[in-house]
């Protein structure tokens, strides 16, 4: 009897041994799936951040060498005060000098909004790469919305602001099923739409104002602008490969220099939030 109970007992024992072995081994195998899908999920967000900022850098990188030489050609060589026919008004009221100035700012925007879109729900935190040129694109926004006085009124659009005039460029429904920004024909055609002069009356107003004077607050903000456009463009074209030629950011007064990307790389080392395209 007692070699029985003793059969019993260590049949018993085995059994339970054998049931935390395999559960312990389902848990380590169910870790195991569990890491390897996290790598795949996280490769595969990868490859989608890449895909789309190879679809839309070119774009992109147009839009703020445009922006960039535009305020560099605004501040650091009197655009607006020239001579030249792009000051002479034409038949809309307005000079070429201010419609291509609406149109390069809105333009910037647009793109802009298509990349926060595009990469809306890819989390980028793990990519380098993406969080540095997404530190550089909140720069910008912070730059453009922020509040007087520091940087004056003028060629001041609020985040939400920024959004609206970037969607009312993108082209709906074009074919390829990729996004891209109306042309300036069309654009400068509706910029007498109700819509438009919406969103954009305080920074047309903001551009004609630039003919006459320019505040210094306000030149420390476009010149702030130009300096982080140009590092936007060093991370997108490090090698000058799309836009070769020097990229030269406009000099800043002492007192502003702490907000630009050329005073210290402390500035670009607390990137905002991941994923905020």
């Amino acid at each position: 009897m007692q070699a029985e109970i003793t059969v019993a007992l260590v049949a018993a024992g085995v059994a339970f041994g054998t049931t935390i072995v395999t559960q312990v081994g389902q848990t380590m195998l169910a870790k195991k799936q569990h890491s390897r899908d996290d790598r795949q999920a996280s490769i595969k967000e990868e490859r989608e951040l890449e895909r789309v900022l190879k679809t839309y850098r070119d774009p992109l990188l147009s839009a703020a060498d445009s922006f960039q030489s535009r305020l560099y050609n605004m501040v650091g060589k009197s655009l607006f005060s020239s001579a030249g026919r792009e000051n002479d008004i034409q038949p809309s009221g307005r000079s070429y000098a201010v419609e291509s100035t609406l149109y390069i700012v809105a333009e910037y925007l647009g793109w802009r909004e298509i990349l926060r879109r595009e990469i809306q729900y890819i989390d980028a935190g793990n990519s380098e790469v993406t969080r540095r040129i997404n530190t550089m694109l909140e720069h910008i926004t912070k730059t453009l919305a922020q509040n007087p006085p520091l940087f004056g009124s003028e060629f001041q659009l609020y985040r939400v602001e920024q959004r609206a005039i970037g969607e009312l460029v993108i082209e709906p429904n074009h074919a390829g099923g990729r996004s891209r920004c109306i042309g300036p024909a069309v654009f400068c055609e509706r910029l007498e739409d109700n819509e438009f002069q919406r969103w954009l009356g305080r920074l047309q107003e903001s551009v004609i104002g630039f003919e006459q004077s320019i505040d210094y607050e306000t030149e420390q903000r476009l010149r702030l602008l130009q300096n982080w456009l140009v590092e936007l463009m060093n991370e997108l074209d490090p090698h000058g490969l799309y836009f070769p030629g020097k990229r030269a950011p406009l000099a800043m007064d002492d007192a502003y220099m702490r907000f630009s990307p050329c005073a210290t790389a402390a500035v670009i080392t607390t990137p905002p939030a991941p994923g905020r395209f």
